[in-house]
């Protein structure tokens, strides 16, 4: 076997290969990177929790508006119940034969002695108009 000779080595590194600098910087920035992304968990984690906090206080709020609108319906109600009752009664009353039969003596009215029955003539069907085309005009008269 005949030796051969070694290959020379390039006074620069090629891309792949690391050198103590390049290693340093790198272990450097890895180290940050793990720091800040530390830091962006524990802001994240904040954040939700802070989001979901609020969603829970617009939740009990909405909750705590719809009972005093509630409530305050319920009170309109009521009131309103107690007005037509009281206007129910005043309907009563003043439609009471008693006090019709009264304002009818002072105003000199009696009941009548004879009675008259009026009978009015049908009043007459409107034709319709015999201009133009009266086809739905001539089928609503055949449906009646």
């Amino acid at each position: 076997m005949i030796a051969q000779p070694l290959p020379r080595m390039p006074l620069r590194p090629s891309p792949g290969t690391r050198s103590g600098r390049t290693a340093v910087t790198r272990r450097r920035s890895v180290g940050v990177r793990r720091r800040y992304r530390a830091l962006t968990g524990v802001c994240a984690t904040i954040a939700i929790a802070t989001a979901l906090v609020m969603v829970w206080l617009l939740l009990v709020a909405n909750i705590s508006r719809t009972s005093y609108d509630l409530a305050r319906v319920n009170r309109e109600r009521a009131a309103l119940q107690d007005q037509t009752t009281r206007l129910d009664d005043a309907i009563a009353r003043l439609e009471s034969r008693d006090r019709l039969a009264a304002v009818a003596a002072q105003l000199g009215m009696s009941d009548p002695r004879t009675f008259a029955v009026v009978q009015l003539p049908a009043p007459a069907r409107a034709s319709a108009p015999s201009r133009g085309l009266a086809f739905l005009s001539a089928i609503g008269d055949w449906i009646r």
